[in-house]
């Protein structure tokens, strides 16, 4: 069990260098979920937090993972079952892995196939990606949801994290109760609608079935939110 969080600036909103800060507030709610590491990193418009706990990759595992060359930053909660198997994908197609763990073959899947690296992947995960080079936030988590990961936009800010008592800490808006949604959990015992959860103004990412997205969405749920000069939050794919 490991903890994910951070703030992606959307293009109309003044960069700020309290952004760091706020991330920080956010590893400190997850820490429970992570003790043995915490790592923060990013750029001006994206910062990412990590707490961690160490089960693959015990003594290269720091994350987040930033692609040296094209500047993609990763962060996964989970644990990729097939690694081994994706990792000799990317040396046959000229990528070298140099972290063991598990999680470093994303960036360099993501590099290969774009959004259809999920495709690829086997186990249990919810992963950020942030890609400067098109100014795109890619929210993923695996089709049985075992690894949560929520999301909220306000104010021209992009905030995400495992607990959504991590979206909570740094924001300025209050967090009002969905009482239609507290409702419908106390009833069915689950979320009835996709994407709901207990606070009004955050979202979890939520499975969608095939075909919906591009026609390949067999295995993945996903959010993509492009960040362009023309538009605060457009390109939508996957269900929110």
């Amino acid at each position: 069990m490991c903890g994910i969080c951070g703030l992606v600036v959307l293009s109309g909103r003044e960069k700020g260098s309290l952004i760091p800060e706020q991330v920080n507030q956010m590893i400190d709610a997850l820490m429970h979920r992570g003790p043995d590491d915490t790592g923060i990193d990013g750029d001006d418009s994206a910062v990412f937090g990590m707490t961690r706990l160490a089960i693959r990759g015990l003594s290269d595992g720091k994350q987040p993972i930033v692609d040296p060359d094209s500047g993609v930053m990763m962060a996964c909660n989970g644990e990729i079952d097939n690694h081994h198997e994706l990792r000799e994908w990317l040396i046959s197609r000229g990528r070298t892995v140099e972290q063991s763990t598990d999680v470093a073959v994303i960036p360099g899947l993501y590099l290969e196939l774009g959004d259809a690296f999920v495709e690829k992947l086997r186990g249990a995960f919810a992963i950020a990606i942030w890609d400067p080079r098109v100014k795109k936030l890619l929210l993923v988590r695996d089709r049985a949801g075992e690894r949560p990961l929520f999301f909220s936009i306000n104010d021209g800010v992009v905030s995400f994290a495992s607990l959504i008592a991590a979206l909570v800490t740094p924001s300025l808006k209050t967090f009002d109760i969905g009482v239609d949604a507290v409702h419908n959990y106390l009833q069915a015992g689950f979320f009835c609608r996709s994407g709901d959860t207990v606070c009004k103004y955050s979202k979890s990412i939520a499975w969608r079935d095939s075909n919906d997205y591009y026609g390949c969405c067999s295995s993945r749920t996903l959010l993509a939110l492009e960040c362009g000069a023309n538009h605060q939050a457009a390109g939508v794919v996957g269900c929110i």
